[in-house]
C-alpha cells in the first residue's frame, strides 16, 4: 500500500521532485501530475514537489483547469531538468520526457500496462486495470486519509471523464462509475451535465492547426523491433477533421519521413455520439489495421472502425498483435528461404 509509512523513506526529503505525465499531455495526464504533485505535499514525504507537463494544453484541458481555478503545471522538456521523477500516465520511456532514462524514477501510478520500463533499483510501482489514473490516485487519497477539496475533486472528476468518454469507452470498469460519481458530488456539480460541457469544450478544432490536432494527444509505442505512432481526438462532428484530412496525412507525412523507424501511423477520430471511430492510416504496415479490423483501407486511407473507441484497450492491442504475427511470419519464411 502507497502510505506515509512505506513512502517517506523513498524519496529524499532535500530534493526537488518533479511530477509529470506522457508527452502530448491529456486531461489525465496534466491532472494527475498535479493531483499527484497535491498527494506527496499533503502525505509530507518530500519538502519541493512540482506538477510539470510535456507539452501544451489542449482545450478540454484548459477548460478543467480554468474551471476548478489551476494553474497550468510547469513545463518542462527534458527529464535531465529533474533531480527525482514521479511520472504518472505513463511508464513508457518513448511516451516521456527526453533523457528520461538519465533521470532517477522513484515512482510511477499508472493505468497502462508495463511498457519497456526498467530500474537498476526498487521503486514504487503502482498500475491498476481500470480507466483513467486518477481513479488510482482517488484511492490512493483515500488509503490514507487524505480529504479531497471541491477543486481537487473537480479535476479528478475531469480526468476520468476525458479518459472514458464519459463513463462509455471500453476501458471504464466499476471503480471508475463509483469514483466519477462520488468525485462528482464533492466538486458539486452534475456528472452527466458537467461531462457533456467538458468534451464538447474538447471537440472544438476550428482554430487548431492540423500539426496541433494531429499530436494533441499522439503516444508512440513499440511492437517487436519496429514503433507505430497513434493520435485520437474526440469529435461530435467527424466530418469537421475528415475534410481536413489531406492537411493532417501531410502532418503525418512529415512525422514519419523525420522518424524513420515508425511504420505505422493511425490518426483516430473517435465519435464520441455514436463511439465509432474514423481512422486515417498512413506507414508500410497498414495491413496490420486491416488484419486487425478485417477492413480495407480506402484509396484516402480512411477507414471505418466499428465501435472501437479505446486506444489503450482495442487500437494499441488490437494493432500490435497482428503486426506481432506479421512480423513472425516474415521472420519465419525468411529463415526457411
Amino acid at each position: 500500500m502507497y502510505s506515509r509509512e512505506s513512502s517517506s523513506s523513498d524519496l529524499d526529503k532535500e530534493k526537488i521532485v518533479y511530477v509529470f505525465g506522457h508527452q502530448s499531455p491529456d486531461t489525465d495526464a496534466i491532472c494527475a501530475s498535479i493531483v499527484a504533485a497535491n498527494l506527496e505535499k499533503e502525505m509530507g514525504n518530500i519538502n519541493q514537489v512540482i506538477a510539470c507537463r510535456l507539452g501544451n494544453l489542449n482545450k478540454e484541458t484548459s477548460f478543467a483547469l480554468e474551471y476548478f481555478n489551476f494553474p497550468p503545471p510547469t513545463l518542462i522538456e527534458k527529464a535531465s531538468e529533474a533531480d527525482e521523477v514521479i511520472l504518472v500516465d505513463h511508464n513508457n520511456p518513448g511516451q516521456s520526457a527526453k533523457d528520461i532514462k538519465q533521470a532517477k524514477v522513484v515512482k510511477i501510478i499508472d493505468h497502462h500496462g508495463l511498457s519497456g520500463f526498467s530500474s537498476p533499483e526498487p521503486i514504487y510501482i503502482l498500475t491498476e486495470p481500470v480507466g483513467c489514473c486518477c481513479t488510482v490516485l482517488y484511492k490512493l487519497y483515500k488509503d490514507n486519509d487524505i480529504p479531497i477539496t471541491k477543486n481537487y475533486a473537480g479535476i479528478m472528476l475531469s480526468a476520468i471523464i476525458s479518459d472514458t468518454v464519459l463513463l462509455r469507452s471500453a476501458t471504464t470498469t466499476q471503480r471508475d462509475v463509483k469514483t466519477a460519481n462520488k468525485l462528482a458530488k464533492i466538486a458539486g456539480v452534475n456528472l452527466e451535465e458537467y461531462g457533456k460541457l467538458l468534451l464538447t469544450k474538447g471537440t472544438e478544432i476550428s482554430d487548431i492547426s492540423d500539426k496541433d490536432l494531429v499530436f494533441q494527444d499522439s503516444k508512440e509505442f513499440g511492437v517487436g523491433d519496429e514503433k507505430i505512432q497513434i493520435s485520437q481526438i474526440n469529435s461530435y462532428n467527424v466530418q469537421e477533421p475528415l475534410d481536413r484530412k489531406e492537411g493532417i496525412k501531410k502532418v503525418m507525412k512529415e512525422f514519419m519521413d523525420k522518424k524513420k523507424d515508425i511504420v505505422l501511423f493511425v490518426f483516430d477520430i473517435l465519435d464520441i455520439y455514436n463511439m465509432d471511430s474514423y481512422a486515417i492510416v498512413l506507414g508500410p504496415r497498414k495491413k496490420a489495421v486491416e488484419s486487425a479490423y478485417h477492413v480495407e483501407i480506402g484509396e484516402d486511407d480512411v477507414v471505418f472502425l466499428k465501435k472501437v473507441a479505446s486506444r489503450k484497450k482495442q487500437l494499441y492491442p488490437d494493432i500490435a498483435h497482428r503486426l506481432i504475427d506479421i512480423q513472425k511470419k516474415e521472420k519465419k519464411n525468411k529463415t526457411e528461404n
